[in-house]
């Protein structure tokens, strides 16, 4: 499938949320009765090539999978999950002692395995679902992995179209409209908040040409999110970022934008974990 009809379709289920379901008094969310219930649990994914290799974490992606998950409840309801596998992000360890392909592999393995662990299975909401496979899950993933030092991280990542297929069941079987809807209430206020404006961060990988760099900012892009910690040692490390910086300072440096309160476009550095 291609992946924007692929995107197109998890969008399509979203949306069909927000239009088909009506507003429901949701004040018993936070009860002890089970109120999510999984009957079947399905996934899949594609193999998505990148243009050009993709830095970061002192490592390189040629691919990503793109993972679709679809839980099924008792009442016909379903609920489809989309998520992005990045086994250098989740374990650079795992991502080093395999092939790009074998560590994506045990990802989406360890996906499944959660998977056969809800099937099945009745829990309060989605929290309470993701609490009960938790260890198991991570219990897992070190056997799968070989690596008894498995971040969490691997695991979460792995998670990820799970979780997110949890809650747009759950939001079908509560008849919730919306986000705020489906919030527990011991998470509500702190996830009140919004903001008024918002940025799209243009991500700036190891080897990306400073001229796609320019081109972003030309556009009206103003937060670029710029990867450091390349690899080698500490020191090599180092001075490879600071080669970087200055170059891409010096293509950015001059560039003007009405929309911070500087005028000038906006650095930030991400070393995830280097």
């Amino acid at each position: 499938m291609d992946r924007r009809c692929f995107l197109k379709q998890g969008s399509l289920e979203v949306a069909s949320m927000s239009l088909l379901q009506g507003y429901a008094n949701l004040n018993n969310m936070d009860g002890t009765a089970n109120q999510l219930t999984i009957v079947n649990a399905t996934s899949n994914f594609e193999r998505e090539k990148l243009r050009y290799p993709f830095g970061f974490k002192g490592g390189y992606l040629t691919e990503l999978w793109q993972v679709a998950t679809q839980l099924k409840g008792p009442n016909e309801h379903t609920g489809v999950g989309l998520a992005t596998q990045s086994v250098l992000y989740g374990d650079a360890n795992v991502f080093a002692s395999t092939s790009e392909a074998g560590g994506n592999a045990l990802m989406y393995v360890l996906a499944n395995k959660a998977l056969d662990m809800l099937a099945g299975h009745s829990f309060e909401n989605p929290v309470a679902a993701l609490d009960h496979m938790l260890p198991e899950v991570h219990e897992e993933g070190k056997r799968l992995t070989g690596r008894p030092d498995l971040n969490i991280n691997f695991v979460y990542n792995a998670l990820v179209s799970v979780d997110n297929a949890l809650w747009m069941l759950y939001a079908k079987e509560q008849g919730a409209s919306g986000f705020r809807k489906i919030l527990p209430s011991a998470y509500r206020k702190a996830l009140s908040h919004r903001n008024d404006k918002v940025a799209v961060m243009y991500q700036v990988s190891y080897g990306m040409a400073l001229s796609s760099i320019r081109r972003a900012a030309e556009e009206g892009y103003l937060v670029f999110k710029i990867k450091t910690g390349q690899p080698g040692t500490e020191e090599e490390m180092l001075q490879k970022d600071k080669e970087r910086l200055s170059e891409i300072h010096e293509v950015l440096k001059n560039i003007k934008t009405g929309r911070t309160s500087t005028g000038k476009v906006y650095y930030t550095m991400d070393a995830n974990g280097r």
